[in-house]
């Protein structure tokens, strides 16, 4: 009910007000003489006069504004930094996560790299689809799951015999 009254003295003091507006505003002032004199204060501060008699001299004004204007330039280059700082740091942060994609076993596509390594000494294997491979000493040959359905594609550092 509070809230309804504070509507509609503000639609009195502004002269928007409707005939029931006025015909409520009446009555409740009329309940309680604290309503009067609350309605009476409002509309003393609502219609006041507010005069300033205090001169302002348009250079010294011109003058304040231009020192805030120098300040506020110089204060915006300290914002710079972490601007950039935390873009540089998104774009380490991007590589990161490409870079992990891009080497990772599962490469993001549901890929797994099987990759056959040899030490001093040479080794022999069958590949799945069959393909008999002697890897020399010193060599690594990587392939994926998904070596053979549709092609036959492998990585092969340093020597091997197929």
């Amino acid at each position: 009910m509070d809230n309804k009254i504070d509507y509609i003295i503000a639609r009195v003091l502004m002269g928007e007000a409707s005939a029931e507006d006025i015909l409520f505003i009446s009555n409740w002032m009329n309940e309680k003489e604290e309503n009067r004199k609350t309605f009476c204060l409002l509309k003393s501060y609502w219609s006041a006069d507010i005069t300033s008699n205090q001169y302002v001299n348009p250079s010294t004004s011109l003058e304040k504004l231009q020192d805030k204007i120098n300040r506020h330039q110089i204060s915006g280059k300290q914002y710079l930094i972490p601007i950039i700082l935390s873009v540089a740091a998104s774009i380490v942060l991007v590589i990161a996560i490409s870079s992990f994609f891009q080497h990772n076993p599962y490469n993001g596509k549901g890929k797994a790299y099987y990759t056959y390594l040899t030490n001093n000494n040479k080794s022999e294997f069958t590949l799945r689809d069959g393909t008999k491979v002697t890897l020399n000493k010193n060599s690594t040959l990587t392939y994926t799951d998904a070596f053979g359905k549709n092609n036959r594609s492998v990585k092969l550092e340093g020597e091997a015999f197929f």
